[in-house]
């Protein structure tokens, strides 16, 4: 498998070589699915008398994405507390807010300073004058597949194009109308910069006789992290998890195969 990279920062793109659709959407759902952030999971509310409910203050603080270190804490089901809650699988937070004022959530104390909300001033509710905000509660690890305020990015793929020249394709008009993205290579056309290459690209080509297909090798991946973790982490623990769950296959594989044995021998 190999790895180029068309497009880095906080929304990257990158294409894999080298491996089939099932790989290419196994790894979309790790990410989506397996690759655990923190995120507020309970929220006791001592006073409240803004417009809001207590269920939507809730609901509001549980999607403010975090910063997560995923060396300090633990998920919850696989910490040494069982999940009764501890300092490496649970970190608590407090909030007082008197109106007049934006109640953002910057203002969510956290016990663990490295704990911060990724958008500071994302508003939770705003408090008139005399308006009293108090709550307290905590954040924990959790996987995308639980919900999806746990998910660290925003993922999705597609097959690279290859563009089929036929012997009724008109390739100079194709080339001209796509504005320098393809360039001729005898009886082939290449894609220039495949970030510039659109479904309106695409529909040229067609119009022109040049077959668009999309590869079942080559992958070209989308991805924007919503900030909890740096997208070297968010690959790094999926392919973890990858690994993880091929070792539990190899190991439930290996009692039926033992299982069978038994049975043969039993009989």
């Amino acid at each position: 498998m190999d790895i180029e990279l068309l497009k880095s920062g906080t929304e990257t793109a990158f294409i894999l070589k080298g491996i089939n659709p099932a790989i290419a959407n196994t790894i979309r759902r790790l990410v989506l699915d397996e690759v655990p952030t923190l995120a507020v999971e309970e929220v006791n509310l001592a006073k409240n008398n803004s417009a809001l409910y207590d269920e939507t203050i809730a609901h509001r603080t549980g999607l403010i994405p975090l910063k997560t270190d995923l060396e300090t804490y633990n998920l919850p089901a696989k910490c040494k507390c069982k999940g009764e809650g501890c300092a490496r699988c649970r970190v608590n937070f407090k909030l007082k807010a008197v109106g007049p004022c934006n109640v953002m959530a910057e203002n969510l104390e956290f016990d663990d300073p490295k704990v911060k909300p990724v958008y500071p001033k994302m508003v939770i509710v705003t408090l008139i004058k005399n308006q009293k905000l108090e709550m307290e509660g905590f954040a924990t690890l959790g996987n995308g597949k639980d919900h999806m305020k746990f998910s660290p990015a925003h993922i999705y793929y597609k097959g690279y194009p290859e563009l089929i020249v036929s012997g009724k394709a008109n390739v100079k008009n194709c080339i001209d109308k796509c504005d320098g993205v393809l360039k001729d290579k005898g009886k082939t056309l290449e894609i220039n910069d495949i970030m510039k290459f659109t479904d309106a690209h695409e529909d040229i080509c067609e119009k022109n006789g040049v077959e668009v297909r999309a590869s079942d090798e080559n992958f070209i991946f989308f991805i924007e992290s919503w900030g909890q973790l740096e997208l070297n982490e968010i690959f790094d623990r999926a392919i973890t998890v990858f690994d993880e769950k091929l070792d539990e296959l190899d190991e439930e594989m290996g009692k039926v195969k033992w299982k069978e044995q038994d049975q043969i021998i039993q009989t």
